[in-house]
């Protein structure tokens, strides 16, 4: 009996050093795209909730993002993003960025850093000649933009980053 309990902690401990490390398991690759936009969205909303605070419209803003799939005219990706008082966590204003898929450009999603600060952030690029739409939540139009910057993190979430870079990757090879 303990050598069964024992083989089983083995395991379970394997497992999880081979999902610390960011190497998803063989079985993992073909997971249907309804589990790839949920795993998505776990990882950006509860594993990288806040994005280190900068300044916007002279106010200190955090930042929180979240994923979602859509399908109206044509399928697309919606990343809501909301702005957050540091202080209060008090939600106060944000948008959504549209992001067709035509106008995806799968090979640009990429991690990017800081060169002054060495922040990390992900970053998601349009095709050349197109472009993806930032829908605010206030009354202000809509807006076209080339290339997405999901917030900025420290560099030991660095793993978590990657995690969301693969997912992004996966999602994008998938469609």
């Amino acid at each position: 009996m303990r050598k069964l309990i024992a083989l089983f902690v083995l395991v379970v401990s394997l497992a999880q050093c081979s999902a610390q490390n960011g190497k998803p398991a063989e079985a993992s690759q073909q997971l249907p795209l309804k589990t790839l936009a949920w795993n998505l969205r776990e990882v950006i909303r509860m594993q990288l909730p806040l994005t280190i605070t900068e300044e916007k419209n002279g106010r200190p803003t955090g930042k929180s993002y979240s994923f979602d799939f859509a399908s109206g005219d044509s399928l697309h990706w919606e990343i809501p993003e909301k702005y957050h008082d540091p202080e209060t966590m008090e939600i106060y204003g944000g948008g959504k960025y549209i992001i067709p898929f035509e106008s995806l450009d799968p090979a640009s999603i990429s991690l990017e850093t800081a060169p002054e600060s060495g922040h990390l952030s992900i970053v998601i690029k349009a095709k050349k000649g197109a472009h993806f739409t930032f829908h605010p939540y206030s009354n202000e139009p809509d807006g076209a933009v080339s290339a997405i910057r999901l917030g900025w993190w420290e560099p030991v979430q660095e793993r978590t980053l990657g995690r969301a870079l693969a997912l992004f990757r996966q999602l994008a090879g998938s469609l």
